[in-house]
């Protein structure tokens, strides 16, 4: 017997997020990307290979991560920052670029920050849907409409809540 189930959408305002760009690169070894600033926050999928990220903390002191194949990297506005592949085995990346007025809440519950800018995943089925989906952005895009665009951005947000390690649910 089915149960019925009620859930009331926790934002009547809903005005989150807005897409910039999105891509694909499979790198070169060693290729790289920097120091550059960003307006806006870029994150990287890392489909596979690896690299590293240089990015500059909340001080403005550079940290440097190392980055796997099935983790990301978030890249935050106005963040000064350098990536690189492997020189070995150089990683294949998506990308997708976004900012909103509800960007911080949704990070928070990925557990991303300017300290913290690495994606992991505790669950692969959504991490791989994450990264079907963001490809899909890519390759697919003139088979939809702008609307279209927006529900894989939502979409991308959603994996990666549900699939983030040590994620907070503040939508109960």
């Amino acid at each position: 017997m089915k149960q019925t189930k009620f859930q009331l959408f926790p934002n009547p305002y809903y005005i989150d997020l807005c897409l910039y760009q999105y891509g694909y690169e499979p790198c070169t070894p060693l290729s790289s990307f920097g120091p550059y600033v960003r307006n806006h926050y870029l994150f990287h999928y890392v489909i596979s290979g690896s690299g590293t990220l240089v990015a500059a903390d909340g001080k403005g002191r550079d940290r440097t991560f190392r980055v796997l194949s099935g983790q990301g990297f978030l890249i935050f506005p106005h963040q000064n920052t350098t990536y690189y592949a492997d020189k070995d085995h150089p990683w294949e990346y998506t990308w997708i670029e976004f900012d909103g007025v509800r960007v911080e809440e949704i990070l928070m519950n990925c557990n991303l920050s300017i300290e913290n800018p690495i994606y992991r995943s505790s669950d692969r089925n959504l991490s791989n849907k994450l990264k079907e989906t963001m490809l899909n952005l890519t390759f697919h895009q003139e088979e939809t409409t702008h609307f279209g665009l927006m529900g894989e951005l939502y979409r991308c947000m959603d994996y990666m809540i549900r699939s983030s390690q040590g994620k907070r649910n503040v939508y109960g």
